[in-house]
């Protein structure tokens, strides 16, 4: 698990502050605190520089070089992403 991207500040794209609205359980709260909070998962086949989870919002999040680009909630998320995620509470156990 790692939370060190090398990204020193991460900038929002609109459209992921739009996603963020619509699909975080937690709205009210700075995407790019939750990314920073977040923990990078593997094997979710999707697309970006890196990709974290957020387990606060309940949502992934997707960044290519320095922006946040999507946000994803884990409940509509494909099934690679769900046992991406599910592989998290594993590794904490």
């Amino acid at each position: 698990m790692s939370k060190t991207s090398g990204i020193q500040k991460i900038t929002v794209s609109e459209h992921a502050l739009e996603r963020w609205f619509q699909r975080s359980a937690t709205p009210g709260s700075d995407p790019a605190l939750a990314w920073d909070d977040a923990i990078e998962i593997y094997g979710h086949c999707l697309e970006g520089d890196e990709v974290r989870y957020h387990a606060l919002s309940e949502t992934v999040l997707i960044r290519k070089t320095d922006t946040l680009v999507t946000v994803i909630a884990v409940t509509d998320a494909k099934w690679t992403v769900r046992i991406a995620v599910s592989h998290l509470d594993e590794m904490a156990m």
